[in-house]
């Protein structure tokens, strides 16, 4: 770990099990972890995050956005969430307001949204956010290679296939939001190989302010997107049936899909057991 203006910037070390000797993964001496959404970060260094300016929207929605700092893709290689290269300086905060902030309901919805603590309130939070949030993936080996796979986001999952071909990518993006946290944001999921070439995008969820307050309430769209374990290369998740509100009667509840090479098929439809 090493300090740069009174914050921590964290190293990956590997060892050799039967030596115990260790060295750093990255050969250059300018690649960091992005840790801000780390499991790690969020339990252990809330004081080094509030520093940051970040901490409250992670701690907002942090069950949600416990994304690993890396993860193994093979035996020697792993994926690996950095700090891009061309950050730059922190964003200054603006000595006056930009202007008061607005909010307005011209579609006339009617919406019930809990309250959160600790929310983006203003363009000099979402400025810090992604400053801190943004991160680059990097696929480095344990010889030394680094490559760069996909442009810089705020990347909340990355998931490789155990059959090393393919990277699940999930990252969120603007517009944010002033009344709910992060893990509500507009939300993108992507698919990509392991050698950093773009395959397709699965979804773009729109920001999701409307959530249903009742028990079980969900965002529309695709949901628990997944490897399935038993078929290489393919993927599931569900869409619910009742727009989000578990009050709302219909049957089926959710519809499960899975994708392959030829599209999307249904392969299950879950009735509402309550």
């Amino acid at each position: 770990m090493e300090k740069d203006n009174s914050i921590s910037k964290l190293r990956i070390w590997v060892a050799e099990v039967e030596t115990g000797k260790a060295r750093p993964l990255f050969q250059s001496p300018d690649i960091y972890l992005n840790e801000v959404f780390d499991k790690y970060s969020l339990s252990h260094t809330k004081r080094n995050i509030v520093i940051r300016g970040v901490w409250k929207l992670c701690f907002a929605n942090a069950f949600s956005l416990l994304l690993p700092s890396f993860v193994w893709v093979d035996n020697s290689s792993l994926l690996v969430c950095t700090i891009p290269l061309s950050r730059g300086d922190l964003p200054k905060k603006p000595l006056v307001p930009s202007g008061p902030n607005i909010q307005s309901n011209e579609q006339q919805n009617v919406v019930q949204v809990r309250t959160f603590q600790y929310l983006l309130k203003d363009e000099y939070d979402e400025d810090m956010f992604d400053y801190y949030a943004t991160t680059q993936l990097v696929l480095a080996s344990l010889d030394g290679t680094v490559k760069p796979i996909s442009p810089p986001s705020v990347y909340t999952s990355m998931d490789p296939f155990p059959d090393q071909k393919y990277l699940l990518i999930t990252s969120i993006h603007r517009p944010y939001s002033f009344i709910v946290p992060c893990g509500r944001f507009s939300k993108k999921v992507d698919v990509w190989t392991v050698d950093g070439k773009f395959v397709r995008e699965l979804c773009d969820l729109p920001l999701s302010e409307d959530i249903p307050i009742a028990f079980n309430g969900v965002r529309k769209g695709m949901l628990s997107i997944s490897w399935r374990a038993d078929k290489p290369s393919t993927l599931y998740w569900a869409e619910t049936q009742d727009g989000g509100d578990a009050k709302v009667e219909v049957a089926p509840r959710e519809i499960v899909y899975t994708l392959a090479g030829s599209g999307p098929q249904e392969i299950k439809k879950q009735k509402d057991e309550s």
